[in-house]
């Protein structure tokens, strides 16, 4: 019996050692093809800080509008805090932001953690989002990476664990060879990302965008939708699993909400519902929710100019608001009411909004009719605002626009151009009130 025990042992160390081996190897491909991304650069600021056993620690967690608002060296002057880390990732599902903070809390122990919460957090099934999983998954330790793709990815996803698979179309020795070069460039500059792109690395998980926009063109996407009937079980029970794992380790939790466009809280259906759930949610479990997108003067502070797309800040308009939020939350711990510094709701914050927040138009060409366009117009407003459009073209730069259909409330239009391609067409959306801002988008016809 004895022998035979000894049988089973030998060949489970041998399965082991095959499997270690096999890891190890793959491991080692890893380093050879795997691209760098903000994940390098996370990794390696995490590292760092778990060598310098910080006093006090802050970090915030959460989807994409948390590493694109919040600036850890502005928190860190206005706080005294030793160290904040913003440990935002693109597309972050609720599950990945419980096994990313499970990680922190385990590798750094913050004595404070923010949570980012948006509209459709709840409600989207993470199952949908393989590559937001993927970014959470390459920033764990080895222990949290296991128990995260037993629990976040079904079977047939696991095979992306491997670097040979999911980067298999970088194994070639030109492409090696380039990688290899950029990483030796990586560790030259100490982790350190060039200030002169337009996008890149800042600080401790903040990423920084150079891009803008002229208030009043951002174009109308598609929003979020919310109700207590849309939310998914599972994902708010990683919420409750997220602020019951702060609670366990006797660390100050609370809910922000980072800033999104005008555009996207008047398309977002249910987004007051939204605000309120949290509001509550937080009401029930002690703690506080920060909408930053109700902070006073949001129009003048935060125009479109300060967003780099539909949906997130750029550099400028991410130290801005950290400015003000750090400001906030250290008048708050000095005992101070910090209610004027947000709108109480959706319809208080519309009533400083006296603009067109934006227009879109969806083009067809006649086809029976040569050169014509047919346009249906569609415009963002508060509702006691009667919107009327204006469609112009300009045929080639530097020439003034030709109105073809000059103000009218009318949603369509229909309009001649005087030749099939090489124009732009402009659509602008306004008010009989001349003292509200419009909105306007362009269309290029090749």
């Amino acid at each position: 019996m004895r022998i035979f025990k000894n049988k089973i042992c030998k060949r489970v160390v041998s399965l082991l050692s095959i499997v270690a081996i096999f890891f190890c190897m793959d491991w080692g491909v890893g380093q050879l093809i795997q691209p760098i991304s903000y994940a390098t650069y996370f990794n390696h600021d995490l590292e760092m800080i778990e060598k310098s056993d910080y006093d006090s620690m802050v970090v915030f967690v959460g989807a994409s509008r948390v590493y694109r608002t919040f600036v850890p060296k502005i928190f860190e002057e206005a706080w005294n805090v030793d160290c904040v880390l913003n440990a935002g990732s693109s597309s972050q599902p609720i599950c990945g932001t419980y096994y990313e903070l499970k990680d922190l809390v385990e590798r750094v122990h913050p004595q404070k953690v923010y949570i980012g919460v948006t509209v459709d957090q709840l409600t989207e099934n993470p199952a949908e989002n393989l590559q937001g999983r993927l970014i959470v998954y390459d920033r764990l330790n080895l222990k949290n990476r296991f128990l995260m793709g037993l629990k976040c990815f079904n079977f047939e996803e696991r095979e992306y664990f491997l670097n040979a698979y999911r980067y298999k179309d970088r194994l070639t020795k030109k492409k090696i060879k380039k990688h290899l070069k950029k990483v030796k460039k990586l560790k030259a500059a100490n982790y350190k990302d060039n200030p002169k792109k337009n996008e890149y690395y800042a600080d401790k998980g903040f990423v920084y965008n150079k891009d803008s926009f002229k208030t009043g063109t951002m174009k109308i996407t598609e929003g979020a939708d919310f109700s207590d009937e849309l939310i998914i079980k599972e994902n708010l029970t990683y919420l409750d699993k997220c602020v019951d794992l702060c609670k366990k380790n006797n660390i100050e939790v609370h809910l922000v909400s980072g800033v999104t466009t005008v555009m996207r809280m008047y398309v977002s259906a249910g987004y007051q519902k939204s605000v309120d759930f949290y509001t509550e949610y937080a009401k029930k479990k002690g703690i506080r929710y920060y909408n930053l997108n109700f902070l006073k003067d949001r129009e003048k502070n935060l125009p479109d100019e300060m967003m780099h797309d539909y949906n997130h800040l750029n550099g400028e308009g991410a130290n801005i608001t950290s400015e003000i939020f750090a400001e906030i939350v250290k008048k708050e711990e000095a005992g101070e009411d910090i209610s004027s510094y947000f709108y109480k709701d959706l319809d208080d914050f519309k009533k400083d909004v006296k603009r067109i927040v934006a227009v879109n138009a969806d083009i067809q060409e006649d086809k029976d009719k040569e050169n014509v366009l047919h346009l249906q117009l569609t415009s963002l407003q508060n509702d006691d605002v009667k919107p009327r459009y204006r469609v112009s073209v300009r045929y080639s730069k530097g020439e003034n626009y030709q109105v073809l259909s000059d103000w009218n409330e009318s949603k369509k239009a229909e309009v001649k151009v005087a030749k099939k391609s090489g124009y732009t067409i402009r659509v602008e959306a306004g008010a009989e009130n001349k003292e509200l801002g419009t909105a306007c988008r362009y269309y290029k016809f090749k």
